[in-house]
């Protein structure tokens, strides 16, 4: 699948909101952030941060967190998103929701899946200048794609009101209601759209007037999700295209692809590799035919790969031989399926037989090293 850098995604968010536009929480959320910003920059009971700097053609517009919430004052458009480690989240299907208090003339909306160009586009749901509830799709060489709107039935801008979006495969719903009311059973706008299907999310402000001190005073996101735990990719199967993807996330600098958190804690590293080997699979580390035990056939698979120690930056996988995650096959990937202990583990095969000893799967490794240089060796 192809990456998108996190600089590309800065350009594309200060090029949309430097222009004017067009004037009960689902259950099934595994993994669900929430921040009522009553702890300052970060998250409650989360490492989460808000990014507070301005944007090209947004220079007139201030933002801050106060003990009323996340405030945003000031004329013209503004982006704010979540990050972690300084890094954005990009979700595929994702709920989220925002607490906010409602004013006249300001556009309010949730934004997710934005691309990175040539696309240049994003879902908004929320509520415009007019006071409508919409449901746009905005693309920089379009403009304004698609734009749905309903009319709220209750007084918008006498209390603080909820904005809830939901981006879940091809179904966008949006709902806005009071606080002191039930949510909805149906949202007011219901759309179908397969136009973006990734990005990162966040909350999108614009007023052509100078406005002051708008309050965001809660942000709920649950990632949704549809697939098989070890499913990455969506393709119905378990196997290792999908562990070489959570390899491939798990070394990339610039953003959190959260299709990839193995384990919940909505950073993707090494340790997704591990808990996609062990936890989801089941199987050890060094298992590089995924066959469910670890043995001198998955020797020979790496090593006829040719791939050990080869000087060649970033291009080894799971069934050539990286087994740490860092996609690159040298002794750390012995070291790594030697503490994990599982060559030819009888406990692979559910019958338990006392665990293998450092010095065999040390007998393998000199037995199997010499034969990089038959099975890896080029034609000359």
């Amino acid at each position: 699948m192809k990456r998108h850098h996190f600089s590309a995604y800065s350009k594309l968010l200060a090029i949309v909101f430097g222009i004017s536009l067009a004037l009960p929480y689902p259950s099934h959320g595994q993994m669900r952030i929430f921040d009522d910003f009553t702890d300052g920059d970060h998250a409650d009971n989360s490492p989460l941060s808000w990014n507070l700097e301005n944007w090209p053609g947004s220079s007139n517009v201030e933002i801050s967190i106060k003990d009323s919430g996340l405030n945003i004052s000031g004329q013209g458009g503004f982006p704010v998103f979540p990050t972690l480690d300084g890094r954005a989240l990009i979700t595929e299907d994702v709920s989220i929701r925002i607490q906010a208090q409602m004013t006249p003339e300001v556009y309010l909306a949730i934004y997710t899946r934005v691309s990175p160009p040539p696309n240049n586009a994003v879902y908004f749901g929320g509520v415009d200048q007019q006071g409508r509830i919409v449901s746009q799709e905005w693309d920089h060489a379009a403009q304004t794609v698609r734009y749905d709107m309903a009319i709220p039935s209750f007084a918008l801008y006498d209390s603080d009101a909820f904005i809830q979006f939901d981006a879940i495969g091809d179904s966008l719903k949006v709902w806005v209601w009071p606080v002191d009311e039930e949510q909805p059973a149906l949202p007011q706008l219901d759309t179908t759209d397969n136009s973006l299907t990734e990005g990162p999310n966040g909350i999108a402000f614009l007023s052509n007037s100078e406005v002051r001190d708008v309050s965001i005073r809660s942000f709920e996101m649950n990632v949704i999700r549809q697939n098989n735990p070890g499913d990455i990719n969506g393709d119905g199967l378990v196997d290792v295209t999908d562990l070489n993807q959570v390899i491939s996330d798990a070394n990339t600098s610039d953003v959190y692809w959260l299709r990839s958190d193995t384990n919940g804690d909505f950073r993707v590293n090494t340790q997704d590799v591990h808990a996609w080997v062990k936890e989801i699979t089941q199987t050890s580390i060094g298992d590089a035919n995924l066959d469910g035990k670890f043995d001198s056939n998955d020797f020979v698979q790496v090593f006829t790969a040719g791939q050990y120690e080869d000087n060649i930056v970033a291009n080894s996988t799971w069934d050539t031989g990286d087994w740490n995650g860092d996609q690159e096959f040298d002794t750390a990937d012995f070291v790594a399926a030697f503490q994990d202990g599982g060559y030819e583990s009888e406990a692979n095969r559910v019958q338990s037989v006392p665990e293998p000893s450092i010095n065999l799967l040390a007998i393998a490794f000199i037995m199997f090293v010499p034969a990089r240089k038959i099975f890896g060796k080029k034609p000359v």
